[in-house]
């Protein structure tokens, strides 16, 4: 009894394996013959491995070949760099609307005025003249609120000290006040600055400046040196000094000629040439000393001698 049953066992065992020996017979005589006979011979691992990848559908137990690469998955697609954004366009700028009227009015004006040059008759010279004649009110409108925010905004009447007012009595004081302060600043550099006096005893213009300097000498203190190029004087400077190359170095070959000197620092400016008011004098070396020392700016025509 225990030999049959050990015999019925093993019968039982033995049909199992001869029927699974041949569902895995079938499964390989399904597949395509082409893949077993490309180089003659069975498949190697890493082939059925790549052949099982190509078919992410097959069942498990349909890729006995696979091995222990069974569990292998589809490769992941490469990361594709992401397309850079195009630019973005730039907005267009919103301009104010004040702004964008005048542009309008100016470019009418201004083909309205083109076509008038081009094609005078009477009906384009006659739609120029109406814009035009609007352009000028609307400068007109524009010069007042100017004129009445200089009046009543404090901000420019600050500033209205420093610049020379339009009404008439007004400007005569301004002008007053201004000329005694050149003056003064004239009568303290004059202890350090001196006037070079360039003359020539046969010219009409140096007899007529010479009294000119005699009393500018005489109100701010500043000395005239008289520097004659023929050694000949006038009636206000009988005895000049006779020209050694200074004028020369100067390059002064027209006589009256100033120059503003500064003996100490041996600088040489030349003023003015010909005809000058005593008053401009003043200006000048006003602006010469005063404004052009405050700005560091080179004054030109200046000789340094050393």
């Amino acid at each position: 009894m225990k030999l049959a049953g050990r015999t019925s066992r093993w019968s039982r065992c033995f049909a199992c394996l001869v029927f699974a020996a041949c569902l895995a017979g079938t499964a390989v005589g399904a597949q395509p013959a082409a893949a077993d006979s490309v180089a003659g011979e069975v498949p190697s691992v890493g082939a059925a491995a790549v052949a099982t990848i190509a078919e992410p559908g097959a069942e498990f137990w349909k890729r006995r070949r696979d091995g222990w690469f069974w569990y292998r998955q589809d490769p992941l697609p490469l990361a594709q760099p992401l397309p850079k954004p195009a630019p973005a366009a730039p907005a267009p700028s919103v301009k104010n609307k004040d702004i964008q009227e005048f542009e309008d009015f100016q470019r009418k004006l201004e083909s309205l005025r083109k076509a008038a040059i081009i094609n005078p008759t009477q009906e384009n010279v006659r739609a120029y003249m109406v814009y035009e004649r609007m352009a000028f009110k609307q400068a007109a409108l524009f010069g007042q609120m100017h004129q009445s925010i200089n009046w009543i905004d404090p901000v420019f009447a600050e500033d209205a000290a420093d610049v020379r007012p339009a009404n008439t009595v007004a400007m005569g004081i301004w002008d007053y006040q201004r000329g005694l302060t050149k003056k003064e600043f004239v009568s303290r550099v004059s202890k350090t600055h001196g006037l070079y006096f360039v003359i020539r005893g046969d010219c009409p213009y140096c007899h007529a400046l010479a009294p000119v300097l005699r009393r500018f000498s005489d109100e701010t203190g500043m000395t005239v040196f008289p520097v004659s190029l023929d050694g000949r004087g006038n009636k206000e400077y009988p005895n000049p000094v006779l020209d050694n190359g200074f004028a020369s170095r100067l390059g002064i070959k027209t006589t009256p000629a100033l120059v503003l000197s500064q003996p100490n620092a041996r600088e040489f400016q030349v003023l003015s040439f010909g005809m000058i008011t005593k008053e401009e004098i003043v200006d000048r070396i006003y602006s010469l000393l005063n404004e052009r020392r405050a700005s560091n700016a080179p004054a030109a025509g200046r000789l340094a001698v050393n």
